[in-house]
């Protein structure tokens, strides 16, 4: 009779495992989405789905010294039985799968629709914005104007204007530091990060590559030396964030807080191009891209003779929609699809990890 409730009770606990790593697979998954669009935040997402200070606390054990000697001395069965590590793990996998096929969808819906894929992700951060205010739990004017410092440095960085990065080992590296620092700060995105150093188009074109089998050498390096630095990064950064957030838990809520605020200018819905990076097909070979005027670029596509490779946006600015016309309320639509999308997420999630929570204690 002990052996028939000793093994329901294993089940029980599979069960249990088993749905809640397969969440953290799927909020992995909407993180990895969400970093592929510059200008939107994985942190953000693991910060609405309640994954946020779980992720950065796990983070810090795996760059620990206890960790590392596990490691070092071939603990396998420790290190795959560490509840930290089994997070990581089923997070990681939805983030890698995200990756893989986001990259496509969202690089071409971007691409061919930038109002629509905007707005619901303006929806999605304005109700995400809602919900970590809750996180505060005493407020007073030092929780509001590290809100307000932080909607104004997301501000500056949002608005930097792109610029021309060697394409070498070493600012793959830095390259990987900086995304993977951004990727769990919510508010900065890291693909926005990666526009900004000149390293978007290179990247993400070396991960498509690799998703389809077609890749070079090249490719292979840069995401070696931008995965070793996303390594270093989150080394760092973990703890760094780990203790800020025990000993200043609000300020460091209300900051981040302002990172989503003034991550919203970057996700406006209309925008008018300024400039973009143009890489032209030559007979010669040296295809490299070149930033050319707005006015210019659509001159060209007019020319027969000018046969244009890739081209992406550098500069933008916001303005306000031309026409109240059919795309105009499909905008509003998708921000409000986005913004409803998010409240329901957490009516779902609060239910769920209820019922986890539950199931733990009884068993």
């Amino acid at each position: 009779m002990n052996e028939i409730n000793n093994n329901e009770k294993k089940i029980n606990k599979f069960d249990i495992n088993l749905k809640k790593y397969s969440m953290v697979s799927a909020k992995g998954f909407a993180m990895g989405a969400a970093n592929v669009i510059p200008g939107v935040s994985g942190g953000t997402v693991a910060f609405v789905t309640g994954i946020y200070e779980e992720l950065i606390g796990s983070l810090k054990y795996i760059a620990s010294k206890e960790f590392i000697l596990k490691i070092l001395k071939f603990k396998i069965k420790e290190i795959l039985t560490d509840k930290a590590v089994q997070f990581l793990i089923a997070l990681a996998l939805g983030v890698f799968v995200a990756i893989v096929a986001a990259s496509n969808i969202f690089t071409y819906s971007l691409a061919h629709y930038p109002e629509f894929t905007f707005s619901f992700f303006a929806g999605l951060v304005a109700a995400s914005i809602i919900s970590v205010l809750k996180e505060i739990k005493k407020w007073g004017v030092s929780r509001i104007i590290a809100i307000i410092s932080g909607t104004i440095i997301a501000y500056f960085v949002v608005n930097m204007v792109p610029v021309e990065t060697p394409q070498t080992w070493w600012m793959f590296l830095i390259g990987g530091v900086i995304f993977m620092c951004a990727m769990i700060l919510p508010g900065l995105s890291g693909s926005f990060l990666m526009l900004i150093l000149g390293q978007y188009t290179l990247i993400w074109g070396a991960v498509k590559s690799l998703a389809r089998l077609n890749f070079k050498l090249q490719d292979l390096t840069i995401i070696f030396f931008v995965g070793v630095g996303a390594v270093l990064g989150l080394g760092m950064f973990s703890h760094l964030l780990n203790w800020v957030f025990k000993k200043f838990h609000d300020l460091t809520v209300a900051v981040l807080t302002g990172f989503m605020v003034g991550s919203l200018w970057k996700l406006w819905p209309w925008k008018e191009i300024v400039s973009r990076s143009v890489r032209f097909i030559s007979d010669v070979g040296d295809n490299k891209y070149e930033t050319i005027t707005e006015n210019i670029y659509q001159t060209m596509l007019e020319n027969p003779e000018v046969k244009i490779e890739k081209a992406r946006v550098l500069v933008d600015k916001n303005v306000l929609p031309q026409a109240f016309e059919g795309q105009f309320y499909g905008v509003v639509g998708l921000f409000v699809i986005g913004f409803i999308s998010v409240i329901i997420l957490e009516m779902v999630l609060k239910k769920d990890n209820k019922e986890l929570l539950e199931n733990n204690n009884e068993g």
